[in-house]
């Protein structure tokens, strides 16, 4: 299934933001975006890497090589 999923600018910058410490008010502040919109953002992220929560969506990004550390 991940095969298939694509991911764009904004699913990566947020990756990267969580994989850096920063919580979802700051990184809505940093884009301009809603707390809730990054939640949402990050429930289709998590779908399309099959997990749970953010910081395992993280791990998967960075063994996957989608994100670096």
């Amino acid at each position: 299934m991940l095969a298939r999923c694509r991911f764009d600018k904004l699913d990566l910058r947020l990756l990267e933001l969580e994989r850096d410490g920063f919580t979802a008010d700051e990184a809505g502040t940093l884009l301009g975006l809603t707390t809730s919109q990054i939640n949402g953002r990050f429930r289709r992220i998590n779908e399309k890497f099959e997990v749970q929560h953010k910081k395992y969506a993280v791990q998967r990004a960075l063994e996957l090589g989608i994100l670096r550390s």
